[in-house]
């Protein structure tokens, strides 16, 4: 029989600590990889929103305070 490495030689006491091991490390592989895309998401937000004001507050100084402030 195989163990969970594909090793016969693997001690047949560890395959379930092993498998345990694994199951943890795909577990906190996916959850890094949310993190990261949440991470680049909330960077292109912020991006977007930063050039959506810059465009706005420039739109807003090319009109005459008095047209402006009615």
């Amino acid at each position: 029989m195989a163990g969970a490495d594909g090793e016969p030689s693997t001690p047949v006491n560890l395959l379930h600590d092993l498998h345990a091991i694994e199951l943890q490390r795909i577990t906190l592989n996916m959850q890094i990889s949310l993190l990261h895309t949440l991470g680049r998401q909330a960077q292109e937000c912020a991006s977007k929103a930063a050039q959506a004001d810059d465009t706005h507050l420039r739109r807003l100084a090319s009109i005459p305070v008095a047209v402006r402030d009615r």
